[in-house]
């Protein structure tokens, strides 16, 4: 189990490091490095980090991936940070269910000349009283 744990330390250092890099480039106004991206393959990568968390809190992590969609653009770090966030904010709001009804979906499908990306999750939802102050 060591050579898998050291392995996947080391493409989670490297994500972090990309991750940094491109906050930096951000805050000194640079540009996205948009371009054509493989969705099917963002969220594949996205999924082996989670892979612990799932099999520990009991969660089901449901993949719905067409065989071919068209790449969409956009910048490919930007993409694996936003479905990195919501995949965790998914585990976090399933895992307070029951266990047999934690679930989570994860899909994508071209839509409107794009790609459209979802992710569901079997968790209560957001309270009313925050619904409001939701971006605030």
């Amino acid at each position: 189990r060591l050579p898998g744990t050291l392995d996947k330390a080391a493409r989670e250092a490297m994500r972090a490091s990309d991750v940094m890099r491109r906050l930096r480039d951000f805050y000194r106004g640079g540009t996205p490095q948009a371009g054509p991206v493989d969705v099917a393959e963002v969220v594949e990568a996205v999924r082996p980090p989670f892979s612990e968390r799932l099999r520990r809190d009991g969660v089901d992590l449901d993949l719905e991936l067409p065989e071919a969609l068209p790449p969409a653009r956009c910048d490919r770090s930007q993409l694996e940070m936003v479905l990195h966030n919501l995949l965790a904010n998914a585990l976090d709001a399933a895992a307070a269910r029951p266990p047999g009804r934690r679930q989570v979906r994860l899909s994508a499908a071209a839509a409107d000349g794009g790609v459209r990306v979802e992710v569901d999750d079997s968790g209560d939802g957001i309270a009313e009283e925050v619904r409001p102050r939701l971006f605030e």
